[in-house]
């Protein structure tokens, strides 16, 4: 007998399995564009950083303020939103408002909601204009002196980076 001659056959040669390196042109793409994103994303975090400096400094100096007690108290709460906004933008028309005026911009900004938070703790804004120019301002209670502080906060907080100082 003859032996099958397909028996002597050895089976199919496979090629080897692709390796991971070098990888496809496409994640060669892919790569790039995620190294050009992150690059991006660090330099506009670092670009808002340094925006958002002078207005850190503000919330930080407001809170220092809001622990002090003197008669000037509310004439550096003032100044102090001007110096932001002098930092932030030098033709703001912020600088060449009254604290009155400066005053009825919070309230606008709050939409309201400064007056009657002013009112419900035993003052108004009109009496806060008054006092402002008084040689001897009369002082705030504790609960207002928060009051303009949280809305001066506000303030700051939400017209940043906007141009709106």
């Amino acid at each position: 007998m003859n032996p099958n001659p397909l028996d002597q056959l050895r089976d199919v040669h496979l090629p080897p399995p692709p390796g991971w390196w070098p990888p496809a042109p496409g994640w060669w793409l892919l790569a790039a564009l995620i190294i050009i994103l992150m690059v991006a994303g660090a330099l506009r975090w670092r670009r808002r950083r340094v925006q958002t400096r002078h207005r850190r400094m503000a919330i930080q100096a407001l809170s220092t303020l809001e622990a002090q007690n003197s008669e000037q108290w509310l004439t550096d709460l003032f100044n102090l939103v001007r110096r932001l906004c002098r930092a932030e933008d030098p033709l703001s028309p912020v600088l060449s408002e009254g604290n009155d005026q400066l005053l009825d911009r919070l309230d606008e900004h709050s939409k309201g909601a400064l007056g009657r938070d002013l009112e419900r703790h035993g003052t108004s804004l009109a009496s806060l204009r008054q006092n402002v120019y008084q040689a001897t301002p009369q002082t705030l209670s504790e609960p207002q002196r928060r009051v303009l502080v949280q809305h001066v906060r506000r303030y700051l907080k939400q017209t940043g980076g906007k141009g709106q100082c």
